[in-house]
This record gives C-alpha cells, sequence and structure tokens, in this order.
C-alpha cells in the first residue's frame, strides 16, 4: 500500500543506553541541552537532561525516518534488510546536521597566538563536518538516494523494448 507511512522498526526508536551521556558532568550536560534548543535546561537534574537529550535524539531518528523510508518505499528499494543501513544512515544524517549547525554557530576557523603572531586554523567541527558528509553520501548511494547510484540500478520490468526483436523470426 503506497499511501500507508512506512513504519519505524521499534528496534531504531530506542536510543543506545551507552551513549556517553551518563559520563558527562551537568556543566557539560547544561551545554549540550543549550546548543539542542531544549527549554528549562538551567533547572533540570542530571537524570532529567539526559532524558531530555535522549528524547530529542529519538524524535530526530523519527523525523529522519518519516522523511526517508517513503521515498526509499516508492523507489522500490526499502526492504527489511535495509533497515540497518537506513538506520545508519539516519544516524550519520543527524550527526551531519548537528555538526553543520555546530559549525554555522562558531565559524569555520578560530583565531589563535603563533610565534609569529595571530594565525587562524581549521574548527575541528569542519574536519568532523566534512567526514560525517562523505559517511553520509556513501550511505545515500547505498540506497540508492543520489542520481548517479539511481542511474546504475536496475529496476524490474522497465527494462526499454528491443524494436529489432521478433523482426526476424
Amino acid at each position: 500500500m503506497p499511501d500507508e507511512p512506512v513504519e519505524m522498526p521499534e528496534w531504531l526508536s530506542l536510543v543506545d543506553e551507552h551513549d556517553g551521556l551518563e559520563a558527562l558532568n551537568r556543566r557539560q550536560l547544561i551545554a549540550r541541552a543549550k546548543a539542542a534548543g531544549i527549554r528549562g535546561y538551567s533547572r533540570m537534574r542530571v537524570d532529567e537532561l539526559v532524558a531530555a537529550l535522549r528524547a530529542q535524539q529519538v524524535g530526530r531518528h523519527e523525523e529522519a525516518w518519516r522523511k526517508l523510508a517513503p521515498l526509499l518505499e516508492r523507489m522500490g528499494v526499502l526492504t527489511k534488510a535495509d533497515e540497518i543501513v537506513l538506520a545508519m544512515v539516519i544516524d550519520v544524517y543527524i550527526e551531519y546536521l548537528e555538526l553543520r549547525a555546530a559549525v554555522q554557530r562558531s565559524g569555520r576557523v578560530y583565531a589563535t597566538e603563533g610565534k609569529s603572531g595571530r594565525m587562524f586554523r581549521k574548527r575541528p567541527e569542519v574536519e568532523m563536518l566534512q567526514d560525517a558528509w562523505r559517511r553520509l553520501m556513501i550511505g545515500l548511494r547505498e540506497l540508492g538516494m543520489t542520481s548517479p547510484a539511481r542511474s546504475r540500478m536496475k529496476v524490474e520490468g522497465l527494462e526499454p523494448a528491443d524494436p529489432m526483436e521478433g523482426l526476424f523470426e
């Protein structure tokens, strides 16, 4: 049924318990909550901050799933076997969006003092953003979501008819 929404698998909606949030102190969690746009973060306890950050992460996964899964289903390439690949692509997509927002907020370079005076260096987030872009494009290619990948895909039943076939029978 093409009109029915593609349901997100339940295992994809569960955020990994080992996401590293427990290892962060309150100040680090507040910084993440502030960057994520969570309201009321300054009055939250540590466990509330962790829960809010995880809830936001699950929401991002669901939003990305709702965007990508119907596209892939309409293309006829989404199968049960692709759920893991799609989950990985969604993780990288979210990472890419977060890094892009950080670079837009902080800029691409920072100033530092060197032996010869003031120097400008590329922020580490820029390198991480470039790596996330590369990994995202690899995942999108695997799912046939780039123009070159779609041109190489073989779709059953859409072979062009040979005009010469049957001419010499």
